[in-house]
């Protein structure tokens, strides 16, 4: 009788022992956790490197009427951008991240005059570029509040911008013949609120954001003679997302954004130079999770605004966690 009894006890701790170690969830499975399933800051000590990659035409825009229209004068750019984003959890509910852009632009510009006394017409045709380091953003990501079946998460975060970038034109050889700044030239200071909610396979987000600008100085046009004082406007950015699983490793996201920018000073500006521009864009993104590695892509597109581009934005983002 007294052997069955300890045969029991240990067929019981053993039977526990071996259930906690079924449920336990081992850090390697938490690195694989997609855009879902995974909390809104890093766990702690994990390490997280991405490139991204976006592609953007600027052809369209919505005028002050809010009207749809292509740019005069046939003003077309193309731009790429490419951003090294390293992530880190300082604490399971703090992470730090530094961005590192790099840009690549290029505008094209085509004029055409018809002078009928002459019976002749006359076409202009140049490109200008930028081409370099951007400005390094830095942030601090913190979880104010963790989410639980009642609440969502709520995540506080600051971004620093640092004017790594060109501010002014470069290699100048005349006014049509000079590269473009790769930066804005002052500090930027963007707060953010976000809450989340998981209730699997689905993801709802809501976000706020305010951006402020320092004041600064810099030259505008290659013929400026001194740097003008200007302050650009301060910028307001909000939105709200919906995400699910279309199976354990694909996940889609649906995002509606508000974008708002105020109106900016310049030293001897015209009055239309310096105005209030917004936009309503519609984001979808596709999320790839194989394991420790993310593929993601998405598209921005502009619905409608006011002042401000029209067309569409791509971003392809690859991440790997450590």
């Amino acid at each position: 009788m007294k052997k069955i009894i300890i045969l029991s006890l240990f067929t019981l701790i053993f039977s526990g022992l071996s259930a906690q170690t079924v449920e336990m969830i081992l850090p390697s499975d938490l690195k694989q956790q997609t855009i879902i399933t995974e909390p809104s800051t890093l766990n702690k000590g994990f390490f997280r490197v991405g490139i991204i990659t976006n592609y953007g035409v600027t052809n369209k825009y919505f005028d002050a009427d809010g009207k749809k229209d292509y740019f005069p004068e046939s003003v077309w750019a193309s731009s790429w951008g490419y951003s090294l984003l390293l992530q880190y959890g300082i604490s399971d509910r703090l992470t730090a991240e530094v961005w590192l852009p790099y840009n690549n632009d290029i505008w094209n510009y085509n004029t055409v005059y018809i002078i009928p006394e002459y019976n002749s017409i006359e076409e202009n045709s140049w490109d200008l570029k930028s081409k370099g380091l951007g400005d390094i953003n830095i942030s601090a990501r913190y979880q104010l509040l963790k989410e639980t079946d009642s609440r969502p998460s709520l995540t506080g975060a600051l971004d620093i911008g640092i004017p790594t970038g060109r501010k002014e034109p470069a290699n100048i050889e005349g006014d049509f013949q000079y590269d473009l700044p790769t930066g804005i030239g002052v500090f930027t200071f963007n707060t953010e609120l976000k809450a989340r909610k998981i209730s699997y396979p689905f993801a709802y987000t809501a976000y706020a954001a305010f951006l402020y600008h320092l004041p600064g100085t810099k030259i505008f046009q290659p013929s400026d003679e001194e740097e003008k004082d200007f302050h650009y406007g301060s910028n307001f950015n909000t939105g709200a997302s919906i995400g699910f699983h279309m199976n354990d490793w694909i996940a889609v996201t649906n995002e509606v954004n508000y974008f708002l920018s105020g109106k900016g000073e310049k030293e001897g500006a015209q009055e239309d130079e310096l105005v209030v521009n917004w936009a309503v864009s519609y984001e979808a993104r596709l999320v790839f999770q194989i394991r420790r590695v993310r593929l993601a892509e998405a598209v921005r597109l502009p619905l409608m605004g006011k002042t401000i581009s029209a067309d569409p934005l791509y971003v392809i983002l690859l991440q790997y966690t450590f």
